[in-house]
Order: structure tokens, then sequence, then C-alpha cells
């Protein structure tokens, strides 16, 4: 990695995560992206040996740079919500300007099933921590259910469950 790499993904990680929340805990919860995949990179360490072989796609080492880098175009794109990437054509754009970045800086990780599995288990751990209530609405709920499958799918439910039961 070059020292010009190294610069632009440190200097990446300055990105406000929540901002556009309407919960004042999540909103000002100063998190940012590069607390989150601090965090992130801590799950895939935690749960990679414990998935299901089949899904070991790359090596540990190449997910835990992945999670450490995996939301570094947000320095150009903002952290867009959850909501507005349900969105077809703005996810689609979103991933268009994220592709343009990385293939700018000649870098892209190999973004997993256990890297996006634990980018969601950290928004549900966060929201835990910062605004707990707010897991008992609908949305977040479903946002658990799915998580708790996809889980399944990689052989990790049981320890994804302990993780986000708090």
């Amino acid at each position: 990695m070059t020292t010009e790499l190294t610069k632009r993904l440190w200097a990446s990680g300055f990105v406000n995560r929540w901002h556009s929340s309407m919960d004042h805990r999540l909103r000002n919860a100063q998190d940012t992206t590069a607390a989150h995949a601090q965090r992130v990179a801590l799950l895939v360490h935690r749960l990679w040996p414990l998935i299901d072989e089949r899904w070991h796609i790359s090596t540990l080492d190449e997910n835990i740079y992945a999670a450490l880098v995996h939301d570094a175009p947000e320095c150009v794109t903002g952290d867009s919500p959850h909501t507005a990437k349900k969105d077809f054509e703005l996810r689609a754009a979103l991933g268009r300007m994220e592709g343009a970045w990385w293939k700018q800086i000649g870098d892209v990780p190999v973004m997993t099933p256990i890297v996006k599995l634990c980018d969601i288990i950290d928004a549900i751990m966060f929201c835990r921590e910062v605004a707990p209530d707010l897991l008992e609405r609908d949305d977040w709920q479903d946002d658990i259910a799915y998580t708790l499958g996809f889980a399944a799918q990689l052989g990790v439910r049981d320890e994804v469950e302990e993780l986000i039961d708090g």
C-alpha cells in the first residue's frame, strides 16, 4: 500500500454516521465511519473462525482489511441512511459513485458475506448502546430478524443472537 493510498483511506474515516436519524441520541452520538469500521473489524475477527467453512472467502486478514475500509467511499457520498438505500435508483447511483472512487484510488477490497453481516450487527449493537428502546420498533425488529436469518446462513446465528441481545 502506498503512502498516498494510506493517507486517503485514513482521511476517509471522519464521516459522521447517523446524521439523518430522527432520534437525537443516534444523530448526536458522534459516531464516525472510522469508529464503525473498527467495530466491524472486531466482529469479523470474532465470528470468522465460527462461520461455516464454505463462507471463508478470502483470508481473515483480507476480511479485516475490507471491514476497516468498507465505508471509505463515504468520504465522497456521505453516509446515506438505511432508509435511503432501500431506494433502488439511489442505491445504484451510490454504488456507481463508490465504484468510481475505488477505481480512482486503485484499491477495491473484497466485500464478503461476513463483512456485510458484521456491518449490520454493528448498527444493531450501536443502537442498543445509544438508544435501546428503538430496537422495539417494527423497522428495527425487521432488521434484527433479517440479521439473524443471514447469520443462520453463515452458521453463526447463536453467536450473533448473543451479541445483539445485549
